[in-house]
């Protein structure tokens, strides 16, 4: 008689797929609101697609009278462009049957209505569903902000650490990879944390009292008038410097001039000059994990990689292309009966952008 934990004949037929997919793609795409109120979401994309923009300069608009009609040569049209470059983005996975039926033995209990009759049981589904989401949703997040393609080994006087393939990084170009970029080329502004450039981890998240408070005013007097007016502005910061303002508003009177705190729904709300601050905590915690500088000879020094940071810009300014928000390109889960191996697979399409850096304020 089969075990009751055998999950062996838990596979994902076509037909399944194709559902696992629908189901998956609304939760890291329309649904999945912190992403959204962030990042705008560009659908339809495939390689090389070709982004224009354009931008006005100059005066015009003379008196009209006559025959003549008038013409100032002063509307000029300025046409830049930048390329989606989708890159596809998978991982599989694979564990031995024996494995499954032991360690998956109280998750299976945990998420099944009937903990005497598993066999078919949707909670294991639901279980590995669960698991592929967040997997995905990390995977994204992780290359979005700190995706570069020329990443090198802490080693090799580089940043990742040791011990961290870099394969997890080097898929794409991020968002602060371009940012870096556009601040050597003097087109982001970029407010310095003098913390980043102490000389051991400790003191780099040993934040002054007004850290947190100064690099949001530091941003903020650095940033365009057509940012600050812009309605769907926000700040974004590292945990250190998010949980350093949240502390540095509790001594302050509420009414001082522009910053706030308010509980929304019972959830603590924080804004600066009437934006709202997100916290990155998932990029933040990689930064802290995955990357590192080496320097000195006898003995060498670690110390993180600009471990407080903050961005203050638009949704429309940092978008996320990927070709279809209404499914995953591949979703596959099948088992090896000889081998008593099941593998999971996913795969997915992504690329992001700064598209106007003068449209995008910094700390770090």
């Amino acid at each position: 008689m089969a075990s009751i934990y055998d999950l062996g004949s838990l596979t994902i037929e076509p037909q399944e797929e194709a559902n696992v997919s629908a189901i998956i793609a609304p939760i890291l795409y329309s649904d999945s609101q912190d992403f959204l109120k962030k990042h705008n979401l560009v659908t339809g994309i495939d390689k090389k697609t070709q982004i224009v923009l354009a931008d006005g300069n100059g005066n015009s608009g003379w008196i009209d009278s006559g025959c003549t009609p008038p013409e100032s040569g002063g509307m000029g049209l300025d046409f830049t462009q930048l390329y989606w470059d989708l890159k596809t983005i998978g991982d599989s996975k694979s564990h031995c049957q024996a494995d499954v039926d032991q360690n998956f033995k109280m998750i299976v209990k945990k998420f099944a209505s009937d903990h005497t009759n598993l066999e078919g049981s949707p909670a294991v589904m639901q279980y590995i569903l669960a698991r592929l989401v967040t997997f995905i949703e990390e995977t994204r997040e992780r290359l979005a902000y700190l995706g570069d393609t020329a990443a090198v080994l802490d080693t090799n006087a580089g940043y990742i650490k040791t011990g961290v393939d870099i394969r997890f990084y080097n898929s794409i170009d991020g968002w602060w990879k371009q940012i870096f970029t556009a601040v050597g080329a003097t087109t982001t502004p970029r407010f310095t944390v003098p913390a980043n450039a102490t000389a051991t981890k400790a003191l780099q998240l040993t934040l002054s009292a007004t850290a947190g408070y100064d690099a949001l005013k530091g941003m903020w007097d650095k940033s365009s008038d057509l940012l600050k007016a812009d309605p769907k502005a926000y700040f974004e910061l590292t945990p250190a410097l998010y949980w350093n303002y949240n502390t540095y508003l509790s001594t302050v009177p509420a009414t001082n001039g522009g910053f706030t705190t308010a509980i929304v729904d019972g959830i603590p709300k924080m804004a600066y000059m009437g934006k709202p601050i997100y916290l990155s905590a998932f990029v933040g915690n990689k930064i802290l994990s995955d990357m590192q500088i080496l320097t000195g000879a006898s003995p060498v020094v670690a110390t993180y990689n600009l471990p407080n940071r903050g961005i203050f810009t638009t949704p429309e300014n940092v978008p996320f292309a990927t070709l279809s928000d209404s499914d995953i390109k591949k979703i596959e889960s099948f088992y090896y009966q000889k081998d008593r191996v099941n593998i999971m697979r996913y795969a997915f399409d992504m690329d992001v952008k700064v598209l106007r850096p003068a449209l995008i304020s910094v700390a770090y």
